[in-house]
């Protein structure tokens, strides 16, 4: 007879994002399916949710594994991962490693999308300047062109 024990028990992956970045719904469930595929665990990414709708993706017959992510002003990407309540470092064995790779996989698939995000608000803001520049430029060659004719 072999023990129930033995039987693998099920996991959720919930992740808790707090950013400013903007994530839509169909992006935050795209990024959900996609660490789900790459840990082969059921994944759930919350994005600047109460902390009351993360609990409650935590519950039931599954082992828990939070993971409690931040974006800072400065575009950097900080957490810790608790694998059944147990924070990374009172981890060992296979717990650590599994751990270890979600961990690493949420931070590589985030950082990702933190840089896409980044660049094409660095693209918004290099138009934004230019139009300034070239209307400022415009304004002062007026001026001068002014300022010239005033002169003769």
């Amino acid at each position: 007879e072999t023990p129930i024990q033995e039987a693998p028990a099920s996991k959720k992956v919930v992740i808790s994002l707090k950013s400013n970045l903007v994530l839509t719904e169909a992006e935050s469930a795209q990024l959900s399916s996609w660490i789900s595929s790459q840990i082969e665990i059921d994944s759930i990414l919350l994005v600047n949710r109460p902390t009351e709708i993360v609990q409650d993706e935590l519950r039931g017959p599954t082992v828990p594994i939070l993971l409690d992510m931040k974006i800072d002003e400065d575009f950097q990407l900080s957490g810790n991962i608790f694998y059944n309540y147990q924070p990374l470092e009172n981890l060992n064995g296979q717990a650590f490693d599994e751990a270890m790779n979600i961990l690493t996989v949420v931070k590589g698939t985030l950082t990702e999308m933190i840089n896409r995000q980044t660049q094409e608000k660095t693209v918004t803001s290099k138009d934004t300047t230019e139009t300034v520049y070239v209307e400022t430029t415009t304004t002062m060659l007026e001026i001068d062109s002014l300022v010239e004719s005033k002169i003769e």
